[in-house]
Parts: C-alpha cells; structure tokens; sequence
C-alpha cells in the first residue's frame, strides 16, 4: 500500500502520542507472530480491496487510540504465515516498527475454496462495492476456482450474478487486459483511453467495440487511427513503463495490421503477463 511521506508522519506522531500499552509480549492466552514471519496471501490481494487513504488515516487513529479489536487471521501452510484476513493492520503494525502482532490462525487443512470463502466473508470494505465491483469479485473467485459448469453455478448462486452477465464479463475478460478490470473491480471506476468506466455494462460495450473493430479488418490491413487502441497503454493507468511501454506499444499495432487473431491473442497474453512485473502495486492501492 502506498502512502505519502506527510501521511506517514502524521500516523507516527499519534501513535508516539497515544498512551496505549503496545508491548505485545504482555499479552497471555493469546496467539502473536512476529511481522517479519507474515505474507499476504495471492488470494487476498486478488480478491480484496486496498482502503483508499482517508479510509486507512481513519483506521490508523482508531487502532492507535482504542487498540486492536481483532487479531489478523493467519493460514499456516509449509513453514510460511499467510495473512488471510487482517492485511491493513499488518501494514499498520510494520508501519509504526511493531515487531508483534496477535494473529488467529485457521485450519491448516482448508481447501482452496475455503480459504477463499473465508477471504470473502470477513473483507469489510465489500459493503461498499457496487454491483459491477462484487460480480466481478465473483468472476475472479471462478477463475481461481477453475472455470467449470459446475463452478460457474456455484459462483452464480454465491455472488447472485446473472447467466448474461456471466457471459458479458467471459467476453471483457478475452478483449480487455485483466489490469485494468482489477481497477475497475477493486476502485470502482477505471479510466481507458482518458474515458472513465464504472459498469460491466460500459466495459462489455468498449469489447465489443475492439472486436467489431478487429473483425472488420480480418481479411485486409487494419486502416484505423493508431491511437484508437492505445487505451491499452493508457499512461494515466499504467506510468513509468518506459522503454517496454514503447516495444509493446510497436508490437500489439503490428498485430493490429498483420489481422491475425491467433498473432492478436498471443501478443496480447505477451503484454498482460509482461505488465504484471513491471507496473507497481501502489497504482492499485
């Protein structure tokens, strides 16, 4: 999570202010880890959202003035600690050099599925969501799950997401790169080619309009303005790519132009897998 300098000040200096005793090793009866020992699991950072900055000032002071409510919930499997549930209280105990933390620790032999359901049920800022940002969620928790029939009905009924719009977000997650559907999912709004997008609805329109697009242009060379496909690289989403923001930029327009699908697909995996490494987690935070 990224916070600015000045932010950061102001949490440490109400926490040297605050008069609650944080010495965990007085703690008895209870579980604690040292922070050094945890990690956030992939799960959690797929499935949940970062508290805007407002929000976690908030946090900050409470925890600082009243003291910590819940233990963070910890899953042990091979010798690592996996936070599960409790991602903002670790950032804010590493924040403020807390060397202990009480944790809550689940069964060691939960499924996957189950350490999904558990990352669900217990993330609070889904009460927040609007509709497009829970089925998409839903969508996420399929693809990690695996795509089956079976699966597809077990997501539809949990997150009570529509047969259609099971095939709308099918059809933005093939034409769409997958960054910008984790803004869209995890803020609420993402901007594309300087547009802002807030719905399922809006984003399943803009595919459409890229495969209409594409499929025009099959049997001859794409004729278009260049700049029409840039939303892909679109520098208020994705800064400070450099040189590879140009190679790929190059490289996607030459798929473009050869009108090969196969060519299309391949370099575009190439761009989202890519990406992934080289855009920083704070733009997402």
């Amino acid at each position: 999570m990224y916070l600015d300098n000045d932010t950061l000040n102001v949490i440490k200096n109400n926490f040297q202010d605050s008069k609650l005793d944080y010495d965990m090793s007085l703690l008895h009866n209870i579980d604690t880890l040292p922070i050094g020992s945890l990690k956030i699991h992939e799960l959690n950072s797929k499935m949940t959202q970062n508290m805007d900055k407002q929000k976690f000032i908030m946090f900050a002071n409470d925890v600082i003035n009243n003291g910590l409510k819940e233990p963070i919930v910890v899953w042990k499997k091979r010798g690592s600690n996996f936070i599960i549930d409790g991602k903002h209280r670790y950032w804010l105990f590493k924040m403020l050099g807390i060397d202990i933390i009480p944790v809550k620790f689940l069964n060691t032999n939960y499924t996957k599925e189950q350490i999904m359901n558990e990352i669900i049920s217990r993330d609070t800022t889904r009460k927040n969501q609007t509709k497009s940002q829970e089925y998409l969620t839903g969508y996420q928790y399929l693809l990690e799950l695996g795509n089956t029939k079976e699966n597809k009905k077990l997501v539809q009924n949990k997150f009570n997401i529509t047969g259609t719009d099971m095939s709308k977000m099918k059809f933005i997650y093939e034409m769409i790169p997958i960054d910008y559907i984790d803004v869209l999912r995890k803020k609420g709004i993402v901007i594309i080619d300087k547009k802002p997008y807030r719905s399922i609805d809006s984003l399943y329109k803009l595919a459409k309009s890229i495969k209409d697009d594409i499929d025009a242009n099959k049997k001859g060379k794409y004729e278009g303005n260049n700049n029409e496909y840039d939303f892909i690289f679109d520098k208020d989403v994705f800064k400070d790519v450099g040189k590879k923001y140009n190679s790929f930029l190059c490289e996607f327009k030459k798929a473009i132009n050869d009108a090969d699908d196969k060519t299309i697909i391949d370099v575009k995996r190439k761009i989202d897998d890519d990406l992934k490494e080289i855009i920083s987690l704070k733009l997402f935070s």
